[in-house]
């Protein structure tokens, strides 16, 4: 099984109070398409945009990727190799 697209998706509170303390408003949901038509899904209580860019950042060479460019081909259960390559 390989990893084939990682989506994020980042929710907003409808009435986002940026002088608020509460990580309730936003929040960032990542699916993990495979090739056997399994995907995991994953959240994470951090900065939603910073973690949307981690991920979708655009390569410009090969030590300088974004989390899906290094990720996709790669075996999800393979964890060690996983946290290896990041």
């Amino acid at each position: 099984m390989n990893i084939t697209d990682i989506e994020c998706h980042v929710l907003v509170a409808p009435e986002l109070r940026e002088d608020a303390t509460s990580s309730s408003q936003d929040d960032i949901v990542v699916l993990v398409h495979t090739d056997e038509g399994i995907t995991g899904i994953g959240e994470t209580d951090t900065g939603p945009w910073l973690v949307n860019a981690a991920i979708e950042a655009p390569g410009s060479h090969s030590m300088a990727m974004g989390l899906k460019d290094l990720l996709i081909g790669q075996d999800p259960f393979d964890t060690t190799a996983l946290w290896e390559k990041v």
